[in-house]
């Protein structure tokens, strides 16, 4: 399976210890008719954990603009 554009192969992570990625490859694996493998739940786990970490940074985003007067009713300062 591609990475994403830019992803280098350095960022395959091993910040899943060999335990949760073989839980989540069980968790998982319950959901498919597919074999998985221990690095098919690995790459899932990182999907997950980056779409968590785009959605948090998406909502300190909307945090700040919103605490940011000069966004008033959505307007830019800008002209």
């Amino acid at each position: 399976m591609a990475g994403w554009p830019g992803e280098s192969k350095a960022r395959h992570s091993r910040r899943f210890s060999n335990e949760l990625v073989e839980k989540a490859r069980k968790v998982f694996q319950k959901r498919t008719s597919q074999k998985l493998t221990n690095e098919d739940a690995r790459k899932m786990l990182e999907n997950l954990t980056g779409f968590f970490r785009v959605l948090h940074e998406w909502d300190r985003a909307q945090a700040k603009g919103d605490a940011d007067p000069s966004r008033e009713s959505g307007k830019s300062s800008r002209r």
